[in-house]
């Protein structure tokens, strides 16, 4: 009768224990490398940018020069600067401009358009 504290035959092989240890510190090594994306990702360096060029950067770098879809950018002037991390920022445009590229294989349009929110309205009472 085998009992938990028995050691399996398997286990008793160098090689196989050897193998096995390689493969826990790879996994370990993945897991640490997602926590590590996971940490940088939610840390903003933020400081203010011209959304217009930041739109218009993210648009020119990223929509191929022939795609069947149309590419319309309505930017609003004299919009105020926004504190953003310019680099995720640009990232998340770029990858919304490459979905909707996907999903539109028989081409299409994509519009990107900018508008200030309204001011509010000094309230006197």
């Amino acid at each position: 009768m085998e009992t938990s504290a028995d050691p399996k035959p398997e286990t008793l092989n160098p090689m196989l224990l050897l193998q096995d240890i390689t493969r826990g510190i790879y996994r370990l090594e993945a897991i640490l490398g997602e926590f590590r994306d996971f940490v940088l990702a939610t840390q903003l360096q933020t400081t203010p940018h011209d959304i217009n060029h930041v739109v218009r950067s993210v648009a020119t770098e990223s929509f191929p020069r022939n795609s069947n879809v149309d590419l319309v950018l309505n930017l609003t002037p004299d919009l105020p600067p926004v504190l953003a991390d310019e680099a995720k920022l640009k990232r998340a445009f770029s990858e919304l401009i490459e979905n909707s590229i996907d999903f539109q294989p028989h081409g299409g349009m994509l519009t990107i358009h900018l508008l200030g929110a309204p001011r509010p309205k000094p309230c006197v009472t």
